[in-house]
């Protein structure tokens, strides 16, 4: 409730074997140490019904956290019903020059379609990690374990039941602008029932990093490399990184190579296979007064690309398997968001746009936007405060399961925010115009494409508590 996030381009060079394309970090905000807790209550259409609370206490040295959530909703386009619930703990603790970190959590997710499938996920995850700072360097190490157990039945599906687990062991120094890591992995996935399989891989991964500066900015140049089972002898990725910054203004270059080992759940017939990807981001953040505008680029080519099957529920798609795609994909994904404040209102548009080689659009849009206009004013000494928002979002032609090109649409919803003290009363709704509109995947039970929710309507009531 208290944290923000930082979107950063592809690291595949530090973070190694099935490193993301554009990774996201929360970060922690500066709070005074004492007691902070969030409670949050939601219902809706469609019988939504959810309720989350959060609290924490602490700062950068010493910290601890609980959060848990919980839901259900009923049926909303091919969902005929479904529910989830989240717990963590967190906590941080310093003692001399050594910081011990700990976590652990676990999660579950069920639902069930219309057309009679069911799916039910259960996950459990923890992490410990030393943190040593002796000058002139720091040193860590860490283990982390997860587990998950997938499900499913009904409709078309055989019961079957999927486990997977993994365990990771993390050591790292950093000495002034030179850090280095490694890691070691082991994981398996066995599945029971339908198509039984049973997998297993281990890989190891090193990585240097080295920073200084240039051309008035920082520069961090990277070399990783490592072995995995499905890719055989070692393979190396490198990584270049610079960013600059002035005040009003912030520009951020990155390239490296990806390496996406794909070893289970795999479509019949298809072998074990790597992802290769060389990938680069550029983008600027410029601020000047009311205005703020944020840009990037991310393009890059791909080698025997994972391909999946749109569908609604995981293990549809887990138990349809991945393919390789045969072809060198390409591609350039540009975005962009402007916004400009007022002391009353604010508004934005967010417009992205997908080139690559192929000739229509997969189950995702080459394009698209959203746009924003909200308008505020406190009443009663200011201890009232009233916000009103409208937005919109252009969504832009995909192609179905079927092989049919779905239309692009465009779509409105609004949203009423009330605040009172440390209280929040928020009314939103989705799809005003309740237009009827189709999912990119097939029903099993009709042989036509799913249905899209109508028009949704949520309630929120949200309050911090201090101390």
């Amino acid at each position: 409730a208290w944290d923000s996030l930082a979107v950063s381009g592809p690291e595949g060079a530090w973070q190694g074997f099935g490193a993301p394309l554009v990774t996201v970090r929360d970060v922690g905000l500066p709070q005074a140490h004492r007691t902070r807790a969030a409670l949050a209550l939601a219902s809706g259409t469609a019988d939504f019904d959810d309720n989350a609370l959060a609290v924490e206490r602490g700062d950068s040295t010493r910290f601890l956290a609980v959060d848990v959530a919980s839901g259900t909703r009923g049926a909303a386009g091919d969902v005929a019903s479904g529910g989830r619930h989240v717990w963590d703990a967190r906590a941080v603790t310093t003692i001399g020059a050594a910081r011990w970190e700990g976590a652990i959590s676990g999660r579950g997710a069920a639902a069930t379609l219309e057309s009679g499938e069911v799916e039910d996920g259960r996950a459990q995850s923890g992490m410990a990690r030393l943190t040593l700072t002796t000058a002139p360097a720091q040193w860590t190490v860490g283990f982390a374990r997860a587990l998950d157990v997938h499900t499913s039945s009904g409709g078309p599906l055989i019961d079957s039941r999927r486990d997977a687990h993994e365990n990771v062991y993390e050591a790292g120094v950093r000495h002034a602008d030179v850090a280095a890591r490694f890691e070691w992995r082991d994981a398996a996935v066995i599945r029971q029932g339908g198509d039984l399989f049973e997998a297993r891989t281990h890989a190891w991964w090193g990585a240097l990093s080295a920073g200084g500066r240039l051309a008035g900015g920082r520069l961090a140049a990277t070399v990783g490399g490592g072995r995995h089972d499905v890719a055989g002898g070692v393979q190396l990725a490198p990584g270049l990184a610079w960013s600059a910054g002035r005040a009003g203004a912030h520009w951020e270059l990155q390239g490296t190579r990806l390496l996406v080992p794909v070893w289970t759940d795999l479509a019949p017939g298809q072998a074990q296979f790597l992802q290769r990807t060389w990938a680069g981001r550029a983008a600027v953040s410029l601020a000047r007064g009311r205005l703020a505008l944020d840009a990037d680029v991310t393009g890059g080519s791909a080698e025997h690309r994972a391909q999946l099957v749109a569908a609604p529920l995981e293990e549809q798609w887990l138990r349809a398997g991945t393919r390789e795609d045969p072809q060198r994909y390409d591609f350039v994904l540009a975005h962009a968001q402007l916004r400009v404040e007022s002391p009353i209102w604010r508004a934005g548009v967010e417009p992205f746009v997908l080139g690559d080689d192929r000739r229509a659009p997969e189950a995702d849009p080459r394009a698209g936007a959203r746009a924003w206009l909200d308008w505020g004013f406190h009443a009663f000494q200011r201890d009232l405060g009233v916000r009103v928002r409208v937005d919109g979002a252009a969504v832009g032609r995909r192609t179905a399961t079927t092989g049919d090109l779905l239309p692009g649409y465009a779509t409105v919803g609004g949203a009423v925010l009330l605040t009172l003290e440390d209280a929040t009363f928020a009314i939103r709704g989705f799809n005003l115009e309740n237009a009827v509109r189709q999912e990119p995947w097939e029903e099993t039970a009709t042989g036509g494409l799913a249905p899209m929710p109508r028009r949704q309507v949520r309630f929120t009531l949200t309050w911090r508590l201090y101390n």
